[in-house]
């Protein structure tokens, strides 16, 4: 158990889990969105087919980046409510369930550079995946590095994002996923451009197979 993992563990036991839900705060038990809520929040399952270079990135994600959706990304992203990645996790594992991807041998995520990830004292990509890990029996490992910071991506246009991610990433030395099939979670992805060149990356491992999700798409 990693010192993030740990930190988790005994803040949960100390601030026991509050189930109510996210949006309009009515008490539940053992969940954190009602039916209400969750009927508002529309589940697309959708694959979004972006041209990068010479290639046709393939991209799957869980919800358009509209309403409730945008709503829950910022609690997460900006207001640290771990809730909202319990409940992206559920939606993810879902998907992994319907789609057969039971055979993953690992999940991974968009990395922030240490700087900013010390800063917000979270990385919500890692978030959702440790909660993926746990409610899929799959193993989460951290495959990348992000070596540089960047240019906040919004604002920019579409050659301005690729061009400000470029030679950014970098795999772990240690890491050994020859012939395995990855998943890798991403929160938002608008142009692809960062699922792009992690999946450049991680292709020069010698991976068997890599699926890319992100839970929201613009």
């Amino acid at each position: 158990m990693g010192v993030r993992d740990f930190r988790e563990l005994i803040k949960n036991i100390v601030y026991p889990k509050d189930y109510r839900c996210v949006f309009c705060k009515w008490p539940l038990e053992k969940e954190y969105l009602c039916a209400i809520c969750r009927d508002r929040l529309v589940e697309v399952n959708g694959e979004k087919h972006i041209k990068i270079e010479n290639e046709t990135l393939k991209i799957n994600y869980i919800f358009l980046y509209s309403g409730y959706a945008v709503e829950l990304i910022q609690k997460l992203k900006y207001k640290g409510d771990f809730r909202v990645g319990e409940i992206f996790a559920e939606y993810i594992c879902n998907f992994i369930r319907s789609n057969n991807l039971d055979y993953i041998d690992y999940i991974t995520y968009i990395p922030m550079h240490k700087k900013d990830e010390r800063k917000r004292r979270y990385n919500q990509c890692r978030v959702i995946s440790k909660y993926v890990s746990e409610n899929c029996s799959i193993e989460m490992i951290d495959t990348l590095i992000k070596k540089m910071r960047t240019k906040d991506q919004i604002g920019l246009s579409k050659n301005q994002r690729f061009r400000n991610l470029q030679d950014v990433f970098k795999v772990k030395n240690d890491i050994n996923i020859k012939d395995k099939s990855i998943l890798v979670v991403d929160d938002v992805c608008t142009t692809g451009s960062t699922l792009y060149y992690c999946k450049k990356e991680l292709q020069g491992l010698g991976v068997k197979e890599i699926i890319l999700l992100t839970v929201c798409a613009r």
